[in-house]
């Protein structure tokens, strides 16, 4: 799922802090952290307040006078000669739209009402995207988003076009004639509701003692853990990692979370926040470079663990599940890689006193969850409780008890308790709670409903009561604002979500559907090749000709698999999907095969590249299985890796791989043979690959990625350059940074890693074009242009794949 903002800011370091790029002669863009750059873009109408509230008009999901309103109203940046666009938020496609009228002061339609003017362009897009796979099947998701007041849209065509996220769409208008605001909102319907949450829709209490484990067909971001009282805890290290009695226990349940590295902490770091049973904020400490060192901890564990216990069956792969997800997910409940059912899951952390003690987070009663399960012990919750939901009055008791102050008690007389309530929603314990109000109430903008749901306005003395011309002139007024035909699709979508919360919520999410991994194969890539007439390097600008249809093995199998791999490795922000698809792409041919080309003639044959990041040489094949717990002949990869190594150091052109051959080493069995096939799919033609062979090509380029640290350079400021280049075709530009560069060679050739004149690694341009398009279509980052400024939506020749 790949979700933005509907308005797309640059934004800038400075003086430690991120902020909004104020012109194209701002500093260098870097990267700030995704809720940074959705706060920055969601700006609030701050210039219309609600009388007597302190909040800004069009709030979720109750505004004035405590009545139901679909979304949020927000503020577009001024960006000097001209207004930011409105932008798509996501692939998707047009389902209504209606063109604004032009404005007119003598307007008697009901445009011009209370002296001031209101825009009337719309347009609602249909999003499907996934979130995460049950098994082999993905979990689809369907929702809109609606954009509206709009004084001019920009897209061409109407209902049916497809557009791609950043797409313009249009420009903020006016509303009560304040000027450069938007409406907008997300909703999505009850089926799919349950997909998104994992749970059926309804409110849950909050201090709810769980029974079991969340969601594992869905599973990102921050990860919360509860402790019961009886968690065992200790102040020294742990000495053994598989449980043990224990005396010392936590005494009081709590939860735990465990974020890595997002939220606006350091890249890498790992933060372990305790919280009450109600979901009160406690103490935090935090565990720099954790995620980083994740890989080494997990290998740590399970070779102490396999020293004092030899014969348990245990894996550093099941282990590195266990510290990153707090339980081993593997592929299913009965594939997984190897980890005992009694491991210890010892964290260092403070308890709600604030105390440091170690604590088991696998301890019997302890059950683990992810930000993809909506937990109401952290805010998120269902209201559909509305007693009369066929009018604009909030009914729902629930959404009141949000809002009503501790210890105070409803107004008897409901208008007066409306007001009261009115008057709290610019307290910031308010705000937050109604940021994950999840709000079943029908849509505002049907033309057909809407002047039956404000005729209570007639009977109180804050909207028409005694004022029948008044009431007369709003009547208008709502039939200029609302309209015919909307799509029953959409008015059946009565779900509403905060749209900056869901926004800030699914920016986590990584996971990318089948349509979106296909944009990230470039339309046109560089290839530096030999001219057979000149002997001398050429550069080829050449068109990318792959096939994304389920005629393709890896379009077909492998992509969930994929997403796997990158929701396990922790493969999962913009900046590191681009590193890694910047180098897979092209490392596959350009997402079409998984072993290297050529492989069975090259020296190094039979260890030559396989799989999503061509895992290469018999080191690190071993390497692979050893951290999948499998075992081999002891000192066989010593004896490989002499060979290897002996014919390595001959010249190029006396480097033969007989010595490499599988028959001149007894410790090469056929599972090992088979083992070794797995990792590029290796099938009967045109059957499907069988279950390892789906797992190990994804599988094997996650280890390679945190074995080889790619995730620590891809955290780095993406400083971007563009690089012109004459190719065969004329001048043409191409991507380039060094975050880039670095995590490419940490994989790929680790000695070159510190270079900073982009040499010693092949293909290295033809990487950096799928790099671009990977930057351009999973971020907000402008490319620079031939004046170093960024400027660039998408790379030379970008044609999205429709």
């Amino acid at each position: 799922m790949i979700i933005s903002p509907p308005f797309i800011l640059p934004v800038v370091k400075k003086d430690e802090k991120y902020t909004t790029k104020k012109s194209l002669n701002d500093p260098v863009i870097v990267t700030p952290t995704d809720d940074e750059i959705t706060e920055a873009a969601m700006r609030p109408t701050a210039s219309s307040l609600i009388g007597g509230t302190g909040i800004e008009e069009g709030t979720f999901p109750v505004s004035n006078h405590l009545m139901w309103h679909n979304g949020i109203h927000l503020q577009a940046r001024d960006a000097g000669s001209h207004d930011y666009p409105i932008h798509a938020i996501a692939d998707g496609e047009v389902v209504f739209m209606h063109k604004p009228n032009p404005m007119r002061t003598n307007d008697l339609a009901g445009q011009y009402y209370d002296e001031s003017w209101t825009d009337n362009g719309c347009i609602v897009l249909k999003h499907k995207t996934e979130i995460g796979a049950d098994g082999d099947q993905p979990v689809s998701i369907t929702y809109y988003s609606v954009y509206m007041h709009l004084v001019r849209i920009l897209i061409t065509g109407g209902v049916g076009r497809k557009v791609y996220r950043k797409d313009k769409l249009g420009v903020a208008g006016q509303i009560y004639g304040h000027t450069k605001q938007l409406h907008f909102e997300i909703c999505c319907d009850t089926e799919n509701l349950k997909k998104i949450i994992g749970r059926d829709p309804g409110w849950q209490g909050p201090e709810a003692i769980p029974t079991k484990d969340g969601r594992t067909d869905s599973i990102f971001g921050s990860l919360y853990i509860y402790l019961p009282a009886t968690t065992p805890i200790r102040i020294d290290p742990p000495t053994d990692h598989l449980r043990a009695d224990s005396t010392t226990t936590l005494g009081t349940a709590q939860w735990i979370k465990l974020d890595y590295g997002s939220e606006g902490r350091m890249p890498g770091t790992c933060a372990l926040t305790s919280y009450s049973t109600s979901g009160q904020l406690g103490a935090t400490r935090q565990d720099i470079n954790a995620e980083y060192n994740l890989y080494k901890e997990a290998t740590d564990r399970h070779n102490s663990l396999i020293k004092a216990h030899p014969t348990v069956k245990s894996s550093p792969s099941g282990w590195y599940e266990l510290l990153r997800f707090g339980r081993n997910i593997g592929r299913s409940t009965t594939d997984k890689d190897p980890l005992p059912d009694d491991a210890a899951h010892w964290r260092k952390i403070r308890t709600l006193e604030g105390k440091v003690v170690w604590a088991d987070l696998n301890a019997p009663g302890t059950y683990k969850f992810s930000d993809a399960d909506f937990l109401p012990q952290f805010g998120w919750n269902c209201y559909d409780d509305d007693t009369n939901p066929n009018d604009q009055r909030c009914d729902s008791e629930r959404i009141k008890a949000l809002i009503r102050a501790e210890g105070d008690q409803p107004n008897p007389d409901r208008n007066k308790d409306d007001v009261n309530l009115s008057r709290r929603l610019g307290d910031k314990d308010v705000r937050k709670a109604m940021r994950r109000a999840i709000c079943k109430f029908p849509c505002e903008w049907d033309k057909h409903a809407m002047v039956k749901r404000y005729e209570w306005l007639k009977e109180v003395e804050y909207g028409y009561k005694d004022n029948p011309e008044g009431w007369i002139e709003y009547v208008n007024h709502l039939r200029a604002m609302t309209f015919d035909g909307l799509p029953q699709e959409y008015t059946d979508a009565q779900w509403r979500f905060h749209p900056t919360e869901f926004i800030k919520h699914f920016r986590k999410c990584g996971w990318l559907s089948k349509e979106e991994i296909a944009q990230l194969v470039p339309s046109y890539a560089i290839r530096t090749a030999i001219n057979k007439q000149t002997r001398n390097k050429e550069i080829l600008w050449e068109k990318v000709r792959t096939d994304t249809t389920d005629d393709s093995q890896i379009f077909k199998y492998h992509l969930t698999p994929l997403n796997r791999a990158m929701r396990k490795y922790g493969i999962n922000t913009p900046m590191r999907q681009a590193c890694f698809f910047g180098n897979a792409v092209q490392e596959t041919n350009w997402m079409q095969s998984l072993p290297e080309t050529g492989g069975r003639g090259l020296w190094y044959a039979p260890w030559y590249g396989r799989g999503f990041l061509q895992l290469t040489n018999p080191g690190n094949y071993c390497d692979y299985w050893a951290w999948r717990g499998r075992k081999i002949k002891p000192g066989l990869r010593d004896e490989l890796m002499k060979v290897y190594n002996a014919i390595y150091r001959l010249p190029p052109n006396q480097r033969r791989n007989t010595d490499l051959e599988d028959e001149k080493f007894t410790g090469i069995t056929q599972e090992i043979k088979v083992w070794r096939n797995d990792v590029e799919a290796l099938t009967k033609p045109h059957a499907p690959p069988e279950q390892e062979a789906l797992l190990a090509p994804s599988d094997s380029a996650g280890f390679y990625w945190i074995a080889r640290g790619m995730g620590k350079h891809a955290d780095a400021p993406h400083v971007l350059e563009a690089r012109v280049v004459e190719s065969n075709l004329g001048r043409k530009t191409y991507y380039r940074s060094p975050a880039f560069w670095k995590a490419s060679a940490a994989v790929n050739s680790p000695l070159a890693v510190s270079r900073i004149d982009y040499s010693g690694l092949n293909g290295f341009d033809s990487r950096c074009c799928a790099y671009g398009v990977a930057v351009a279509v999973l971020s907000e980052l402008l490319l620079p242009d031939g004046n170093g400024q960024p400027t660039v939506m998408y790379p030379t020749d970008f044609e999205p794949r429709r």
